[in-house]
């Protein structure tokens, strides 16, 4: 394991219920040191990676998979996955990015031998958000709240009429 370049020993791993991955690293030795380390990049070695079932990938080698339908069809080449209540995918082509949540049976195959990602057709076009999606974060998980507000600031300055609209609705749904 990699931070910055610099070498690491894994010493513990396990998988919290919110499906964050937590590290005891050498050298790292407790929670307010690890806090040093948040929103760095961390790095491995292929070969130290751990074997995966049938069927699941690891994100690195979804990444530049050209996202095409049963039929053939390139929808574009996928470039970043989101981890969120599900991956969020995001595809380009011609410069436009499409995002769609890899739900179930949306994702029929994925070839990474071919170097391919076959989506249902029908499924992606329900659920793939073009042009109008705008994918806001945080380089650091600050809270629901923070997101709000980010999102609610976004809304403000790029759509206004769309936001004061919602922030209508969300104050008559407030109890008296």
């Amino acid at each position: 394991m990699y931070i910055e370049d610099k070498p690491y020993k894994i010493l513990s791993f396990r998988v919290g219920p919110d499906g964050a991955a937590y590290l005891g690293l050498r050298g790292i030795p407790d929670r307010n040191a690890a806090e040093l380390f948040r929103g760095k990049i961390l790095e491995g070695d292929r070969e130290d990676a751990p074997e995966l079932e049938e069927g699941q990938y690891y994100i690195v080698d979804i990444i530049g998979l050209s996202c095409e339908t049963e039929n053939g069809e390139v929808l574009g080449v996928v470039t970043d996955i989101s981890n969120l209540s599900s991956d969020v995918y995001t595809i380009e082509k011609a410069g436009k990015s499409i995002l769609f949540p890899a739900v179930k049976g949306v994702v029929k195959k994925v070839d990474l031998e071919n170097k391919k990602l076959i989506v249902d057709k029908k499924i992606f076009d329900e659920i793939a958000e073009w042009e109008r999606c705008h994918v806001l974060h945080h380089e650091v998980n600050r809270g629901k709240g923070a997101a709000l507000r980010t999102g609610f600031a976004y809304l403000k300055e790029h759509a206004p009429t769309f936001a004061n609209l919602i922030i209508k609705i969300l104050d008559l749904s407030k109890k008296p």
